[in-house]
C-alpha cells in the first residue's frame, strides 16, 4: 500500500513537472536542465509501466521518433566523426526520446491543458518584456538577450521568433473558439501583438517565414479556399506594410537579397547569407559522396572540415539547415525518417480533436519551415518546443481511442468538453 501511495505522487509529480517544463522552456535552459534530469527520475518511480508503454506503443508519433532514433543510435557506428562529435550530436537527437517519455504524462486532459495554458503564459510573459524593452521601458543587459532594436528577452532573436509566431497562431485558435466577444477582443489583440513583434520588435528572420506559412494554414482552415484567397492578400498585405513601415523588417530583407545577390557574384562570402549558401553548397558535395547512410552520426563536422580544406571557405559545425544536417550525417534514409515523422505527425492530427488537429499542424509547419534555415532539432530550445508540445497535442491519443465506447449520444456535447484547454 505504501508503495502505491509513493508511485501514485511520483506519478502526479512528474506531470505536473511536465506542465513546469511547458513554461520553462521559453525562459529558462538552466530550468529545462533540471526538470528534464527529474522526470525520467519519477517517470519510472511513478510505476504503471504497462499503461505508459501501451500509450507509447499505441501512438504512431511516438513509434515514428523511436524508428529516427533507431536510426540515430545505427549512425554512431560508423563514420569517420569524432568519439565527443558522435556523443555530441547523438546526445542531441537523442533529445527525441523526451518526446516517446512525455507522452503517457499528457495522456489526461488536465495535463494537457495546463501545459498548454503553462506554454501560453510563458510566451505571453516574454511578448509583455518585448515590449517593454522597445520601448526603452526595460533595461537592457544582464539577462535580458537583446535590446530596443532587437527586442529579445530570454532566448536569441531566432528563437524568440519562431515561438511567437506559433503563439499567434495559438492565440488566433482562442480568439476563433472565443464563447463571448469580450475573450475574442481580448485574443484577437493579443495576435495581433505578436505578429506586431515578430515583424517590427525582433530581427530574427525564421519567424518570417513560418507566419508566413501559419497565416494562410490558419484562414484555410477556417474558410477553406475562400481563406486561402483572403491569405494570399493579407500575406501581401502585411508583408507589404511590414517591409515598408518597419525599418527592421526593411534592414533585414534587404541585408538578405543583397548578401545573396553578393554571394551569386561570388564574393561576400562572408555575410550571413553568403556564410548559409556555402553551408548548403558544401553539405551538398558530401551528400553526393555518401548517399545512401551518410558519414555517421556526428560525423558532418569532420566531413565538413575535409570538405573545405584548402578552399577560402570557414569551417561550421552546423549548415544550419535541419534536412542537410540529417542527409549528411544518416544519408537520404535519415531523411526519409525525419519526413517520415512529420508525415505520421501530419496523418495522426486527424485523430485528435479538431482544435488540437488544427494546433499540431501548425506544430509541424512551425518546426518543418523553420529547418529550412536552421537546425532545430539540434538547438535545445527549438527542439524541446517540439517535443513537448508534440507530446501535448498527441499525448490523448490512446485515452480518445478507449473513451470512444463510452461517447455520450449527444457527441457535440463531448466533442465541446475535449476542445477545452
Amino acid at each position: 500500500m505504501r508503495y502505491r501511495i509513493i508511485s501514485d505522487q511520483a506519478d502526479r509529480t512528474a506531470r505536473w513537472l511536465a506542465v513546469a517544463l511547458a513554461f520553462t522552456i521559453p525562459i529558462s535552459t538552466a530550468l529545462d536542465g533540471v526538470l528534464l534530469a527529474l522526470i525520467p527520475v519519477l517517470w519510472l518511480a511513478g510505476a504503471g509501466y504497462r499503461e505508459k508503454l501501451r500509450s507509447i506503443r499505441h501512438n504512431p508519433v511516438a513509434l515514428a521518433a523511436l524508428v529516427l532514433l533507431a536510426m540515430v543510435a545505427i549512425g554512431t557506428f560508423y563514420g569517420s566523426g569524432s568519439l565527443s562529435d558522435t556523443l555530441n550530436y547523438g546526445g542531441k537527437y537523442a533529445g527525441l526520446l523526451y518526446l516517446v517519455l512525455l507522452i503517457p504524462l499528457f495522456r489526461d486532459p488536465w495535463t494537457r491543458r495546463y501545459g498548454m495554458a503553462a506554454f501560453i503564459a510563458a510566451m505571453l510573459l516574454t511578448l509583455a518584456l518585448s515590449y517593454l524593452l522597445a520601448l526603452r521601458l526595460l533595461p537592457a543587459g544582464n539577462w535580458i538577450w537583446g535590446g530596443p532594436t532587437d527586442a529579445a528577452i530570454f532566448k536569441d532573436h531566432i528563437t524568440q521568433n519562431i515561438l511567437m509566431a506559433y503563439l499567434a497562431f495559438v492565440c488566433a485558435m482562442k480568439a476563433s473558439t472565443a464563447p463571448t466577444l469580450r475573450t475574442r477582443v481580448i485574443w484577437w489583440t493579443l495576435v495581433a501583438l505578436a505578429i506586431f513583434d515578430v515583424l517590427f520588435l525582433v530581427q530574427g528572420r525564421s519567424g518570417y517565414l513560418v507566419l508566413a506559412l501559419l497565416i494562410p494554414y490558419f484562414l484555410y482552415e477556417w474558410r477553406r479556399w475562400q481563406g486561402l484567397a483572403i491569405a494570399a492578400v493579407v500575406t501581401v498585405l502585411l508583408g507589404g506594410v511590414g517591409y515598408l513601415a518597419s525599418t527592421t523588417m526593411h534592414v533585414r530583407v534587404n541585408e538578405a537579397v543583397n548578401e545573396y545577390i553578393g554571394w551569386r557574384h561570388g564574393h561576400d562570402k562572408g555575410t550571413p547569407i553568403g556564410l548559409r549558401m556555402g553551408f548548403y553548397q558544401n553539405s551538398l558535395a558530401i551528400i553526393r559522396e555518401h548517399p545512401a547512410f551518410g558519414v555517421g552520426t556526428g560525423g558532418f563536422v569532420h566531413a565538413y572540415a575535409k570538405q573545405v580544406k584548402g578552399t577560402s571557405w570557414p569551417m561550421t559545425t552546423n549548415p544550419h539547415n535541419q534536412y542537410l544536417l540529417t542527409t549528411v550525417e544518416l544519408g537520404v534514409t535519415g531523411l526519409a525518417l525525419l519526413l517520415y515523422l512529420f508525415y505520421t505527425q501530419w496523418r495522426t492530427a486527424r485523430m485528435l480533436t479538431s482544435r488540437d488537429r488544427v494546433l499540431a499542424r501548425a506544430l509541424i509547419l512551425t518546426i518543418a519551415s523553420g529547418s529550412l534555415v536552421n537546425s532545430l532539432l539540434i538547438d535545445q530550445t527549438e527542439r524541446l518546443f517540439f517535443e513537448l508540445l508534440s507530446a501535448l497535442l498527441y499525448g490523448g491519443l490512446v485515452s480518445a481511442a478507449t473513451s470512444l465506447p463510452h461517447r455520450t449520444e449527444d457527441g457535440s456535447q463531448l466533442e465541446k468538453r475535449n476542445l477545452r484547454w
